[in-house]
């Protein structure tokens, strides 16, 4: 395990971040197409890519969590108490705010028991249940850094590995946002973190960067086709390209942090903006679609590029705007304190 503050981590989450941005806009275009056309093809095969960007966010919060719980002494409560109000309460408000939005769009009706519903089950919006899988996960932590005290890092990373897959076509309502499917990704966050040093000296070999590149492609093209074939093995192709990015997504990471070693003050503010972005970019592209829809642009291709840069800019940008004054408040109330009476 390693104390130092691993900055490949935000180039991650800035990927993660972004990805999932593109997801939902990408998925547009897949269903915006005529089904067969270059269009539709082009499409599918940028979503299906990208589809790594939740259970990439799932790896890096078992790599933090782990760190963040040990660095609590093992106190969960103090635990849960950090985490919560860095997750929880944003996730909460932009609940309220989706909510009111939805109201005045004439999606949902004023209705405080579906409003609480929505909250814990995460379905005000489509994007909200990885928050909820985020939770599970905090409650499984102790368990986990358990069991990977008493048994080799291995043996619970193969157990964990082999749960996961047996319960992917596992379906009952709100299944897709229990941890089951996703706790793979978490347990393998927190063994590159116990065996940083070790990982770290195989993905630092050329001949395993460029493996991973080439793997990253392999499974994203068979993914791709997977999907658009409407194959019974789907669940099982979304798991093995996931699985098999995230050795690409963090050699491309550790790549970033070396080459724009000058950017990386951009970059963490950036990754500490994620988790905002992640929250609100869903309610922009509403908004946008809307204005986009009102103009005189016909052409789809165009109408998805506008999408993509507005939703983008806006989100990374209000996302940015709402961290710094929250770290200035921060900072003035840590003074506040220190001073005498």
């Amino acid at each position: 395990m390693t104390n130092r503050r691993l900055k490949e981590l935000d180039y991650m989450r800035v990927i993660a971040c972004i990805s999932v941005v593109l997801i939902h806009i990408t998925a547009m275009g897949v269903v915006g197409y005529l089904t067969g056309s270059i269009h539709s093809k082009i499409m599918i095969f940028m979503n299906r890519s990208l589809q790594y960007a939740t259970t990439l966010f799932v790896f890096l919060s078992g790599m933090t969590c782990y760190g963040s719980f040990e660095k609590c002494n093992e106190d969960f409560r103090l635990f849960l108490k950090r985490r919560f109000s860095t997750i929880i309460y944003p996730y909460i408000a932009v609940c309220l705010v989706y909510y009111g939005s939805y109201i005045y769009l004439g999606y949902y009706s004023f209705d405080p028991v579906f409003l609480v519903k929505g909250i814990l089950t995460g379905t005000l919006c489509y994007h909200l249940y990885f928050i909820i899988i985020l939770v599970q996960m905090y409650l499984l932590v102790p368990i986990f850094g358990r069991l990977f005290k008493i048994f080799s890092d291995e043996f619970v990373l193969a157990v964990v590995l082999a749960i996961n897959i047996m319960t992917l076509e596992v379906s009952f309502p709100l299944s897709d946002r229990v941890f089951f499917k996703y706790m793979f990704f978490f347990a393998a966050g927190i063994y590159v973190l116990r065996n940083y040093g070790i990982v770290m000296k195989v993905l630092k070999r050329k001949k395993v960067k460029v493996f991973s590149a080439l793997v990253f492609a392999a499974t994203s093209l068979v993914y791709s086709y997977l999907y658009a074939a409407n194959n019974a093995n789907l669940i099982y192709g979304w798991f093995l390209h996931c699985s098999l990015s995230i050795p690409f997504l963090y050699v491309t990471g550790l790549f970033l942090g070396k080459m724009t070693k000058g950017l990386y003050s951009k970059v963490n503010l950036l990754g500490k903006s994620s988790y905002y972005i992640y929250l609100i970019h869903p309610l922009f592209l509403s908004f946008y679609v809307r204005v986009v829809d009102g103009t005189s642009v016909t052409s789809f291709s165009a109408k998805l590029l506008l999408y993509t840069a507005t939703v983008l800019v806006t989100s990374i940008f209000s996302s940015i705007g709402y961290v710094t004054l929250k770290d200035r408040y921060g900072k003035k109330a840590r003074l506040k304190k220190k001073m005498p009476a």
